[in-house]
């Protein structure tokens, strides 16, 4: 296609041997902070087939909403697929008094897997567990019922949010979590689920009797075992539907409970730790965020456009 374009449609004659360096050509595309339409989508989808990339990365549930219309929760998305004044999700990043975002239905989605198809791209969409998950708890504060008793009962994680990181300890959590994982690896048919995993606040679970327990009925040390354990048993619940987990890093970081080396594993720190999965038996996909993220600005004067927590890019 490439040549098609640069030769006005005429191709010259020769032979061609060539394949892909990487497996995974991924385009992560967060519509949950920003909400973009399925013929947006397409079109991006279109720009990833020119440029060779085969897997689009939805990432359309966060703390900033839940975009995707599911049977097994049907008031969930049109409850915190939009935000400003009034509404379960406050008018963050650009909502003002809104209400501004959207939803897909299970129409959108297949229409954006039918373009994928055709695209030959694969399309894997992610749910942020169990941190970046402030939209889940407003409309079910039961994830967190033992802690969600004051607005900021949880430490403030990194986003400026408080009450954003669902109790894995509690019966209630898996009551609510497992049929929803299971309808997105159906809804979406493909080879990966991605759980998240990332970001979760230090303290989150202070004060919580199920996670002391936990912690002691499982040999427990710390919140980062506690995370370990509980992407092992949501990944778990995804590979009961004869699909991969996927997750960011700290998924993988612990030890002895971690997503196990099947599950695809996103390195967005840094290079260095990225390598060091992979010298651990994971399969990595190298996102840091250093060089990938299209968002990074070009200097350090908070004016500019852009944000440079991770680095900046100069122009």
């Amino acid at each position: 296609m490439q040549m098609h374009c640069s030769y006005d449609g005429r191709l010259p004659c020769g032979r061609i041997e060539d394949q892909p360096r990487f497996n995974w050509r991924g385009q992560h595309l967060d519509c949950a902070r920003q909400f973009f339409d399925v013929t947006t989508l397409c079109e991006l989808l279109d720009v990833m087939a020119l440029l060779k990339l085969n897997q689009f990365h939805w990432h359309a549930i966060n703390d900033e909403a839940f975009r995707f219309e599911l049977e097994c929760a049907p008031e969930l998305a049109q409850r915190t697929a939009w935000r400003g004044e009034g509404q379960l999700i406050p008018g963050v990043f650009g909502g003002g008094i809104g209400p501004a975002g959207g939803s897909y239905s299970k129409g959108d989605v297949e229409r954006l897997l039918q373009h994928a198809r055709s695209c030959h791209l694969q399309v894997m969409a992610e749910i942020e567990l169990p941190g970046h998950s402030l939209a889940l708890q407003q409309f079910l504060p039961q994830l967190n019922e033992e802690l969600s008793t004051c607005e900021d009962a949880q430490p403030e994680s990194v986003q400026g949010y408080h009450n954003n990181t669902i109790n894995p300890a509690l019966d209630s959590t898996w009551l609510l979590l497992t049929p929803i994982i299971k309808e997105l690896c159906n809804l979406f048919g493909s080879n990966h689920l991605h759980l998240g995993g990332d970001e979760v606040t230090a303290g989150c679970w202070d004060g919580s009797p199920a996670i002391d327990l936990l912690k002691q009925t499982h040999n427990l040390a710390s919140d980062a075992d506690v995370l370990g354990w509980f992407m092992c048993k949501a990944a778990a619940i995804v590979r009961q539907q004869g699909v991969l987990p996927a997750a960011w890093q700290e998924s993988a970081e612990c030890m002895e409970f971690n997503i196990g080396t099947d599950a695809l594993v996103f390195a967005w720190q840094d290079t260095k730790s990225g390598q060091a999965l992979l010298d651990r038996g994971f399969q990595v996909v190298m996102t840091p965020a250093q060089h990938l993220y299209f968002d990074m600005s070009s200097d350090n004067n908070s004016q500019s456009a852009g944000a440079n927590w991770a680095a900046t890019i100069s122009l």
